[in-house]
């Protein structure tokens, strides 16, 4: 239904007003750091999260079931095994950071984006554990605190003037205040002993690993397409480029965020009690006017965002910006193709087809990484990048459109 408790209401502002914030804070970057160096930031924000999402290994999905089932002291174990597996990942990624960083950044940016990645992941599990213990205000709270309290203080203390350094500063304080805070929470739903049973276990430990190797492909090839793009552009052109393309993307990220916001999600918890009871003729009706939704919502936001474009770049008075106009509706394109991708994606989720999606996913993710090295060493413009980006997204649509015929009974599509 779609009457909402207090609880669900709070994090639901919340978790708006945040959106609203970040969005306020790209501006406000523009505004004051200009193009180049917001491309320089962007830069370092892709790494963190696709890093966190390394190293996080997605462990907490996989273990989710098996850990609110548990009784406290055998939670404790879980996360023993679990930490275990982090500290063999970090390494491994910060090493592959430093090629990343080597040219462009201080060593002080290199230490401080570690430091936020150790930081920003055990928030992250402690977010999602608390999710799924349903605790509703803590984990919105921790969310508040890692994602809209520093970007605000930063709006109001540094209007003369900021440099990157401060922006990850700041972001790291509440990182870390995000992880005390949400410790405080979770430390009463588990008992964590000294014993070292489950840590370094070999068993346990490469168990757990097995267990989460199909959940963590999906996730990594499924983010890479909204964060391993920007890396890539950073890479293959020059940070202006980025600066330009990642404001472009925060715009037109509106479509699939808004629709999986407001028409996917608020349909899965339907589709799943009739993809349970197997009603299939009430699934498909479901789904078909999900799809006319979010067809329709799409078309909506993108006309909007197209007549309003001209206003937002006159405020914004950056000339890059100006000049580049055009690869705006690239942008939104791919964005749209983004939010139609629900419409398949959500069959394989339901269904628990995980190998499915990273099949889907590990597609066109290798052809635009080896395409992308062509338009590299071809010295293609941009233009050429967003439309290989919208074609592999494309292929992603037809594979899980391809791959869905298995989730849904023969002789009722």
């Amino acid at each position: 239904g779609l009457i909402l408790n207090k609880k669900e209401i709070y994090s639901l502002v919340i978790r708006l007003s945040v959106l609203l914030i970040k969005f306020f804070f790209v501006i406000f970057l523009i505004k004051n750091i200009g193009v180049n160096d917001y491309g320089k930031w962007t830069f370092l924000v892709s790494l963190s999260v696709y890093s966190v999402y390394m190293v996080g290994l997605d462990l907490s999905s996989t273990n989710q079931k098996k850990f609110i089932k548990s009784i406290k002291l055998e939670r404790g174990e879980i996360l023993k095994t679990q930490l275990s597996l982090h500290m063999l990942a970090y390494p491994i990624v910060f090493i592959s950071l430093l090629f990343f960083l080597s040219d462009n950044y201080s060593g002080e940016v290199y230490l401080l984006l570690s430091l936020l990645i150790i930081s920003e992941q055990i928030s992250q599990e402690i977010f999602r554990y608390l999710i799924s213990l349903k605790k509703n205000i803590e984990s919105t709270n921790v969310f508040l605190i890692r994602n809209g309290l520093w970007p605000v203080i930063i709006m109001i203390y540094f209007q003369e003037g900021v440099e990157i350094i401060d922006i990850l500063l700041f972001w790291l304080l509440f990182s870390i205040l995000s992880v005390i805070v949400g410790f405080r929470y979770f430390i009463k739903e588990v008992e964590i002993t000294s014993s070292l049973n489950g840590f370094l276990d070999f068993s346990s430990t490469r168990k757990m690993f097995r267990g989460t190797l199909v959940f963590f492909a999906s996730t990594i090839l499924g983010v890479f397409f909204s964060v391993g793009d920007k890396i890539l552009v950073g890479n293959i052109f020059d940070f202006q480029m980025l600066g330009v393309y990642s404001l472009f993307s925060s715009i037109a990220i509106i479509i699939p965020t808004m629709t999986h916001f407001v028409i996917t999600n608020s349909s899965i918890g339907r589709l799943m009690e009739l993809h349970i009871n197997k009603d299939w003729h009430e699934y498909l009706l479901l789904k078909k006017d999900m799809g006319v939704k979010i067809v329709m919502m799409s078309i909506f936001l993108s006309l909007a965002m197209v007549f309003t474009l001209d206003y937002f770049l006159l405020y914004l008075n950056k000339p890059e910006l100006m000049q580049l106009t055009s690869l705006f509706y690239y942008v939104v394109i791919t964005n749209i193709v983004i939010a139609l991708n629900q419409i398949f994606w959500i069959d394989l989720f339901i269904a628990s087809k995980y190998k499915e999606l990273v099949y889907g996913n590990a597609i066109p993710v290798t052809l635009f990484l080896f395409f992308s090295y062509f338009i590299n060493s071809a010295n293609l413009d941009i233009y050429y990048f967003s439309i290989l980006l919208t074609l592999c997204l494309l292929v992603q649509t037809f594979s899980f459109y391809f791959y869905r015929k298995s989730c849904i009974q023969v002789g009722t599509v």
